[in-house]
């Protein structure tokens, strides 16, 4: 086993460091970024359903409970 000390000093030694370029946004796809993008407003600027997914009672599921009333619908978007 190696010290935490010198586990780091091994990852920081072998990190690659390039120099940084300005580039537009839509120019930098396959880059990496050297600084954190940040949005000016809320995006979106309402409230909406982001991704898939269901929601069911656990307790229920857990006791072999396998049929569950559909209580509602949300599309994405």
């Amino acid at each position: 086993m190696i010290t935490v000390k010198e586990a780091e000093d091994f990852i920081f030694s072998t990190l690659y460091h390039s120099n940084s370029d300005r580039v537009p946004f839509q120019n930098a796809a396959g880059r990496v970024l050297t600084e954190d993008i940040v949005a000016d407003r809320e995006f979106p600027p309402f409230d909406r359903v982001m991704m898939d997914g269901i929601a069911i009672a656990f307790d229920a599921f857990q006791q072999g409970q396998r049929s569950f009333k559909i209580a509602g619908l949300q599309a994405a978007g």
